[in-house]
């Protein structure tokens, strides 16, 4: 959380530097999201279920959903609301459970982003972007499931020792508390002196939450021998936005 805190600084410092001639914005409008995390297997970690070897793990959100914004020359922050689904895939293929239907989540996003516009004629003005995106979940599905679902809750039991006596819905939490390092490129083409449309295109890098840092979602599946305690190796999680909103310049 500090290193959070540091960095929202950061970007709010480096944007007031350039805060002259400042013009207000406000806006909203819809986007679309694809990320993916991808974590390389220890060769030791076998799949729990069909004991196969199991050299990545990989899971896949794709989404979407509304925002509204604030703009000030240099910062832009905005808040939505996401809705989406994720999937999960182990090779070889066929080695995760028939019955694991991944995740459906609703979450809040909140950004904050440093930006330098430039302009180009006097209708266009470009600029590059620099910041955080966090979401924080709401609710959703485990597995095709219900949250406070009794037989969801006794399977994470079972099988998840760093999860053992908690319930689906602290997992869930845990595994979609996320924040991301963004950053892109957006543009305003203004229509009149006041309204614009502004597209927005960025890739972001996931930083470590807790739930990563014991090295997967599933963690550490039940077993005797110690080395599998920690299935994975590497972890990297990345992903696409794409934005289009309409804006009122004051």
């Amino acid at each position: 959380m500090k290193k959070i805190i540091a960095l929202l600084i950061f970007v709010c410092a480096g944007a007031a530097l350039f805060a002259q001639n400042v013009r207000v914005s406000l806006g909203g409008g819809g986007y679309f999201t694809a990320n993916w995390n991808a974590a390389t297997m220890n060769s030791e970690w076998t799949d729990y279920f069909k004991n196969d070897k199991v050299s990545y793990y990989n899971s896949y959100l794709v989404g979407g959903g509304i925002y509204g914004f604030f703009d000030a020359t240099y910062i832009e922050a905005n808040l939505g609301v996401l809705l989406g689904g994720q999937k999960n895939e182990q090779y070889p293929p066929g080695s995760s459970t028939d019955d694991q239907k991944g995740f459906e989540v609703t979450a809040f996003k909140i950004g904050i982003f440093g930006k330098y516009p430039f302009e180009l004629g006097g209708s266009v003005s470009v600029f590059p972007m620099l910041g955080l995106d966090i979401m924080l979940p709401l609710g959703g599905k485990m597995w095709g499931r219900d949250l406070d679902n009794k037989d969801l809750k006794d399977e994470v039991n079972s099988l998840i020792d760093k999860y053992k006596n908690k319930n689906p819905k602290d997992v869930f939490n845990n595994m979609f508390t996320q924040v991301w390092l963004k950053l892109g490129v957006g543009a305003d083409f203004y229509a009149t002196e006041h309204i614009f449309v502004r597209p927005e295109v960025m890739w972001g890098f996931r930083m470590f939450n807790n739930d990563m840092e014991k090295d997967l979602f599933i963690g550490s599946f039940k077993t005797d021998d110690p080395k599998n305690q920690k299935p994975a190796k590497s972890i990297f999680g990345h992903g696409l936005d794409i934005r289009l909103a309409v804006g009122y310049r004051f």
